[in-house]
């Protein structure tokens, strides 16, 4: 089983697994100086358009399975509140289902899978996060987006 982990963002990670839960890499789709500025709507076909791309690039048969992090509202989180305030929480909602929509387009039979963050992640600090990826992988993730879309897997297979 070929699995993609995926945590979504204008900083999307990528975690790719093979068979026996083997981690077989990461990627990372972002959004480049002036892009960043652009309206969401333009900023998400760009983020979709590289995530196609991603999976068209892929050398392997083809993923049996998608796992990505949904959108939460964390109800005593300032931060939390004021991202769904702002609309960010909304945005975000949008490229996940683009994500789903994609993935769908080139691998209909794809399992997928939406994980809540607070089901996988909890309340675990980012910083012991990175640790526990790092010693799991060998190495330390360029970033926290990938250090996530490990951490999804990892937990997956109930080792986080």
């Amino acid at each position: 089983m070929i699995r993609l982990t995926c945590d979504p963002g204008d900083n999307t990670g990528l975690a790719l697994w093979g068979e026996s839960e083997t981690f077989q890499g990461w990627d990372s789709i972002h959004l480049k100086g002036k892009e960043k500025k652009l309206p969401t709507p333009e900023r998400h076909l760009i983020m979709m358009d590289r995530f196609h791309e991603y999976l068209e690039k892929q050398t392997f048969e083809g993923i049996d399975s998608f796992i990505i992090e949904g959108v939460s509202l964390w109800g005593n989180s300032s931060k939390s509140q004021a991202s769904a305030l702002r609309g960010d929480s909304f945005r975000l909602a949008y490229l996940v289902g683009g994500y789903i929509t994609k993935i769908r387009e080139i691998f209909p039979s794809v399992e997928i899978k939406i994980v809540d963050v607070r089901s996988w992640k909890g309340n675990l600090p980012t910083p012991i996060l990175e640790n526990e990826v790092e010693r799991f992988i060998g190495e330390r993730a360029p970033n926290e987006h990938i250090s996530c879309a490990v951490g999804i897997q990892m937990n997956e297979i109930g080792i986080l």
